[in-house]
């Protein structure tokens, strides 16, 4: 019995050797990590005003001076200064959207600005003095999954898309055993399923195209190893727990048989 003892000890220690060897390295956790020697990154983005597009969802509000029981549109100051209680108005494939009076507008390629002055003038032959308000309503849609500590659906606003780290933040960030040097991200363009991998780790990632989230993008957030060696180290602990309790009983009733 001494000797299962001894042995038992040896693998207990054996396998915190090993655990110490599978813990996951601070490099393997940090976001952004620089190259060499260099302590400052600058990156350029595009900041362009968002284009309306085809199938967006557009709320529109219009006030003018003339009595609210001749605004078509049903507006007043308030909702159109904060862009509340508008009406939502889809825009065709072809880039038009109907309105009340209006007929077919064309809006697509245009920015929420070019499109409320391209109305307003329109509507200056039926209103007076009119003020037009559009916001978007499109709803923006994309996934969480693996690794993450809020896996999930997630969405907001067309115009309002979450980089990759946003997208990241909001989910609660990533787990301890996430690999971020291999994030995939599954995007649908033009009839196809691309699957993608980006690179957290680094900071160049924020100027990678992928870094910015598409529609209805899939971002999937594998296990390291060593998520998988804790998980085997684990059931063999809960083995050796078992195994001292037998021993542990043993001695006790062998202990009883020897009085």
């Amino acid at each position: 019995m001494v000797y299962m003892l001894r042995k038992y000890y040896l693998v207990v220690l054996a396998l915190f050797i090993g655990l110490g060897f599978s813990c996951v390295p601070q490099k393997k956790l940090t976001y952004l990590q620089p190259d060499g020697q260099v302590q400052n990154s600058t990156f350029y983005y595009d900041d362009l005003p968002y284009r309306l597009k085809a199938e967006d969802v557009i709320s529109l509000n219009v006030f003018s001076l003339t009595p609210g029981q001749f605004n078509f549109f049903g507006g007043n100051s308030e909702e159109a200064s904060t862009g509340g209680g508008g009406n939502q108005f889809l825009i065709n494939q072809e880039g038009y959207v109907e309105l009340p009076a209006l007929g077919d507008v064309q809006v697509s390629e245009l920015t929420l600005e070019e499109a409320e002055d391209k109305i307003k003038n329109l509507l200056e032959d039926y209103l007076q003095s009119p003020l037009v308000k559009i916001t978007l309503a499109t709803p923006f849609t994309y996934h969480m999954i693996g690794e993450v500590n809020g896996v999930g659906v997630y969405q907001t606003v067309v115009g309002d898309e979450p980089n990759l780290l946003e997208a990241i933040a909001r989910a609660g960030d990533l787990t301890q055993f996430a690999d971020r040097k291999n994030i995939r991200i599954v995007r649908r363009e033009g009839g196809e399923i691309n699957i993608y991998k980006i690179n957290v780790l680094k900071d160049e990632v924020m100027g990678d195209p992928l870094y910015q989230i598409k529609q209805d993008d899939i971002i999937i957030v594998d296990p390291l190893k060593a998520k998988g060696a804790l998980n085997t180290q684990t059931f063999v602990f809960g083995l050796i727990g078992s195994f001292q309790a037998i021993a542990f009983l043993y001695l006790i009733f062998s202990g009883r048989r020897g009085v």
